[in-house]
Order: C-alpha cells, then structure tokens, then sequence
C-alpha cells in the first residue's frame, strides 16, 4: 500500500497536492462529526438510536481533541528545536516541559548606553539574546526562571521593568502596543508558573 501511494504521489505537481492526500483522513472525521450533529439535530430524543448518536459525537469530538493537542505538541517541539538552532548558547536539558509562549526586539537600558536585545518568553524561562547579522542569537545571560521574576509597574508605556534575584532589569520595546503585549504575556506565564507549585 505504501509504495502505491508513494508512486500516486510522485505523479502529483505539487508537494501541496501530497498534504491534501494526507490531510483527507482527518477532514474525514470532521465531515463524520458535522452529520452526526446535523442528524442529532433532527432526531427525536425518544428515537432508539438518539443516545448513540450522542455517543458517536462524543466519541469523534474526543479524537479530534486528542489529535489537536498532539498536533499543537509536535508543532510546539519543532518550535523548541528550531530555538535551540537559532539560540547560541541555549541548550535546555529537558525540552519536553518547554512551551515557546511569544518573542521579540527591544533594547535593554543600562546605566551609559541601551543595548539591543531580543527577547524569547518559553513558559518557564524568558531569554534574553542579542541579535546576531545571521538572524541568530547569543544568549547575554542565564536564562531567567519566570516564578522568580518580579514586575514593576512603570509610568512609561514603552518600558517593562523586572527584578530578578535583586538586579533590575528595564526594557524598551517600539511601542506601547508592543509593550502590553509583553507585560500581558510575561504576567500570565509567571502568574501560571507559581499556580503550578502549588
């Protein structure tokens, strides 16, 4: 079976046309649960065979559940991968746990001068890097545990300031729409983080 279909594929144009062919079984579930539902719809709740349609919606809804999040995870641990390519000097000893969360530019204002930065929010580390002409990154310093990361509110909408460990840490990101982004996203991973200590 399996040199037939390479050999259907390899006729096809496109690599396009060989992700529809693989694809076809999932939407197949899809179109399975969307009559049921419609079926259910116009069925009477005291036909015999109501309770299993029930159960058939149920039982599509799971596996289409199960495949999503199976998807999401592989595309997650692709992501990390990727990262881990990316980012000179980041080697994670356990992948498995991380969850790239957002990322992005910002300088980080020090004393003299600012510094340019990007910065790479996982759920339970933020690093931060500095950006290299080869669209890599070198990581400036250990990554940062986001349960020990102590935000500050600040006067200025452009700026997020964080202690970690009694060193403060201030960055400014292009905009204030950009800051909010990252003061929300920073907020809920450390927030979820501490939730799951306890």
């Amino acid at each position: 079976k399996t040199s037939a279909f390479l050999s259907h594929a390899s006729t096809l144009e496109h690599s396009a046309a060989v992700e529809s062919l693989l694809i076809q079984p999932f939407q197949r579930i899809v179109r399975y649960k969307l009559l049921l539902e419609q079926l259910l719809k116009y069925t009477e709740p005291s036909w015999p065979d109501y309770s299993n349609l029930q159960m058939a919606i149920t039982v599509l809804q799971n596996i289409l559940f199960e495949t999503n999040k199976r998807t999401g995870s592989n595309d997650n641990m692709v992501r990390i991968k990727q990262l881990c390519s990316k980012i000179n000097g980041f080697k994670p000893r356990e992948r498995y746990h991380l969850v790239y969360l957002f990322d992005g530019p910002c300088r980080e204002l020090g004393s003299f001068r600012t510094k340019k930065r990007h910065l790479f929010l996982l759920n339970e580390l933020l690093i931060v890097t500095e950006p290299k002409h080869d669209e890599t990154f070198d990581v400036v310093r250990e990554p940062i545990p986001v349960e020990s990361i102590q935000i500050v509110e600040n006067v200025n909408s452009d700026e997020i300031t964080f202690f970690f460990q009694c060193e403060k840490f201030t960055f400014r990101f292009h905009d204030s729409g950009q800051t909010q982004k990252w003061y929300s996203e920073l907020s809920s991973a450390v927030q979820k983080r501490i939730l799951s200590f306890r």
